[in-house]
């Protein structure tokens, strides 16, 4: 892999490098995080260099102490609960020299890191449409793909809670992931070849590969009255609704029984 050096020497540590889970209570809290740092190794950095990492969101950071980069060694405890809850937790790894020529010298260094739930975008979109509070004024939620990394789920940062209220009311959740993959979907088709769009890829394998829908190469992407188009979204909207249950889910489970389909 090519590494990134700056005017300072400093090395830049990828997504490609470490991954992060978030350990979740059975409301859908965050409660602790595993890190796997093992890609530092590409950078050849001092094996003594120290490597922290940093959970964050909004105002809010903790520090936790990984070892060294010749031996990852992971805390015992790796509570956030210093971490202002509502949105997205991200992450920060830093490696700094402390017994070089250089003492406290930042060596390398990656910022805005997301975690991947267990078990990857089979048990949702979470990996590939992270939820971001923002000010959104009197709207409820958007979707922005002005980020070529990653689309996100835009969710008024005025609202309390309301990232954790979309995890638990699976109302809330149907009737805004449909059509905040709607948005997505036209995005993609808006840019058919991925130009710039780091995500594209990602996207496409969610399509063909958890929902079992070909991604239309050939679609004018000028041309967005286009029948096939709408015929696309509206088949992939359908198999992403089935998938995920989203109305069987937000029946009530005394009232499932006596639903019927005519």
């Amino acid at each position: 892999m090519k590494r990134s050096i700056n005017s300072t020497g400093r090395q830049r540590i990828t997504h490609g490098m470490v991954s992060f889970q978030i350990h979740r209570s059975p409301a859908g809290l965050p409660i602790s995080f595993s890190a796997n740092l093992a890609g530092l190794s590409e950078l050849k950095l001092p094996p003594t260099a120290k490597v922290s990492v940093e959970p964050f969101f909004g105002h809010s950071s903790m520090r936790f102490e990984f070892g060294t980069v010749g031996a990852i060694s992971p805390p015992a405890n790796t509570s956030l609960d210093e971490i202002d809850k509502g949105g997205e937790i991200s992450f920060r790894v830093k490696v700094i020299d402390e017994n070089g020529g250089h003492l406290g010298r930042l060596l390398a260094a990656g910022d805005r890191f997301t975690a991947v739930p267990p078990g990857g975008p089979e048990n949702g979109l979470l990996p590939l449409l992270p939820v971001k509070p923002e000010w959104l004024e009197e709207r409820i939620w958007d979707v922005s793909t002005a980020d070529g990394n990653r689309p996100y789920l835009l969710i008024n940062s005025r609202i309390p809670a309301l990232a954790t209220r979309l995890q638990e009311d699976p109302l809330l959740r149907g009737a805004i992931l449909v059509e905040a993959f709607r948005k997505v979907l036209s995005a993609m088709l808006d840019s058919p070849d991925g130009d710039g769009l780091a995500w594209f890829s990602d996207w496409k394998i969610f399509l063909t590969e958890v929902l079992g829908v070909g991604f239309p190469e050939d679609l004018d992407p000028t041309d967005e009255d286009s029948a096939a188009r709408e015929d696309f979204i509206g088949e992939a909207l359908k198999v992403f609704a089935n998938k995920f249950q989203f109305a069987s889910h937000a029946i009530p489970i005394g009232e499932q029984e006596e639903t019927t389909h005519d």
